[in-house]
């Protein structure tokens, strides 16, 4: 193959300088070379282009030659490398945020989130089942209802559709049995392929296309049976989130393959359970302030957009996240462009840590609110969790040590290794030769020792 014939990767470093502002990043290239003359000038009008200042760059590899070399799957590289042809022989992206001396601003929100009441069925004993509701009006009206501009229209293109991502664990765990292959007049596909959809069948998310037939938003006869039992048997206990999107079934779930798994900084992958909105919710929080991040989950193509994401937070109340304009006329060409300082994977682990410490911190109050007075308290989840994470480090990651481990930083200390004059308690916590149970059976010795007692 010439060189010409693939896209070349390059990995440069750039600065972003202004009036008592100096920033250097890490910036990933992709590019169809014809030869390497001038190429310092291309790179060099590209990041002007940009506001930024190109510093210098690798020699560079053909993508199938870097794919081939790296320690791991190198995804963005991939997606990278779609971007370019010969219309638009080159295109980068920013990985790395390598220094700034640029005083922290209020961050521009790219995400509008609103949290709905959407109350109780009122009590329909007195009527036959055929006339039940099966949602309340507050419900439909966000999952299913077609904006006027659309209901204006014939095109069937431009039909605002509803689907759902669901946990089939969950989902069978409340259904009584696993029935996702036998649901009539819906489209269902698991978002695994191959060996991974066959083995992990009963555990793995599916897609659901979810949009109402026609007149099935005011005639309830029309609702397809799916519908009805999910929102009284699933909404509120299940893991799952509604997308509202004009993208076809088959469009959503390839965009949405892409978030199955996310790698750690060493490229082991993991399965990224998105959907679920114990982690759905508070990862879309974290990264609402993140334009590129957010338009990769946003934008399934360039003509569609998703609409909203909505999962339940509870029973009777939903939570909504869209995409407002600020993020819609978002300019990458421009000094704008900022790095994630933080992985999916990072989120992950944190959002696990506050996860696990809300969990723990409910026990606690249960067991030690009379006899040493805790009850909640706004900085406990804060401290609780830093305790989980700090521990983590150290290897002990048992629940049952971990609540005893919270109990002592919200009752002696936030950090109370740290108040051990001989710092034995640090060294015990560093120690890599002993098992959890010893590391435990040893913190609470020296705790003895230093505080006079143990909880």
């Amino acid at each position: 193959m010439g060189i010409g014939t693939l896209p070349w990767i390059f990995h440069c470093e750039a600065m972003k300088k202004g009036k008592g502002l100096e920033e250097r990043y890490q910036v990933q290239v992709a590019i169809l070379l014809d030869s390497h003359l001038k190429l310092d000038e291309k790179l060099n009008e590209l990041f002007k282009q940009a506001g930024l200042l190109f510093l210098y760059s690798d020699v560079g590899k053909p993508i199938i030659q870097h794919l081939e070399q790296a320690d791991f799957y190198d995804q963005p590289a991939i997606d990278l490398a779609q971007k370019v042809s010969k219309e638009q022989p080159i295109s980068f992206q920013i990985t790395k945020l390598l220094s700034s001396n640029k005083a922290e601003n209020q961050p521009t929100n790219y995400l509008d989130i609103k949290e709905l009441q959407t109350f109780d069925l009122p009590n329909q004993d007195h009527l036959p089942f055929w006339d039940h509701d099966w949602i309340t009006e507050e419900l439909k009206e966000l999952l299913f209802l077609q904006p006027q501009t659309i209901q204006k229209t014939a095109q069937k293109r431009d039909i605002l559709r509803t689907y759902l991502i669901l946990d089939a664990h969950i989902y069978t765990a409340n259904n009584g049995v696993f029935d996702l292959d036998l649901v009539e007049n819906l489209t269902v596909q698991c978002l695994y392929k191959g060996k991974a959809a066959e083995q992990l069948k009963y555990v793995a998310p599916y897609l659901i296309e979810m949009t109402l037939p026609e007149n099935g938003y005011d005639d309830k006869d029309k609702v397809p049976d799916f519908h009805k039992s999910y929102f009284e048997k699933q909404w509120g206990n299940d893991a799952s989130m509604f997308i509202r999107t004009t993208a076809s079934m088959t469009t959503v779930h390839n965009h949405f393959r892409k978030f199955n798994k996310i790698q750690n900084d060493q490229g082991k992958s993991f399965l990224f359970r998105f959907y679920d909105q114990k982690i759905l919710s508070p990862y879309l929080s974290v990264i609402k302030n993140w334009p590129e991040r957010l338009v990769r989950l946003y934008t399934i193509e360039t003509e569609n957009q998703i609409h909203s994401i909505t999962c339940s937070d509870g029973k009777n109340s939903a939570i909504t996240f869209s995409p407002n304009p600020a993020l819609l006329e978002f300019d990458y060409s421009t000094k704008n462009i900022r790095s994630p300082q933080q992985t999916d994977y990072d989120i992950c682990l944190e959002i696990g840590f506050a996860n696990q410490a809300k969990k723990l911190l409910i026990r606690l109050y249960k067991n030690l609110e009379k006899s040493h007075g805790l009850v909640p308290a706004p900085e406990h989840q804060k401290i609780a969790t830093h305790t989980i994470k700090r521990m983590a480090a150290h290897g002990l990651k048992t629940p049952l040590f971990l609540e005893t481990l919270i109990a002592w930083s919200l009752l002696l200390h936030p950090e109370f290794e740290q108040q051990d004059p001989e710092n034995i308690m640090e060294q015990i916590l560093g120690t890599s030769q002993i098992s959890q149970h010893e590391k435990f059976q040893a913190l609470s010795a020296q705790m003895q020792m230093v505080y006079g007692e143990t909880i």
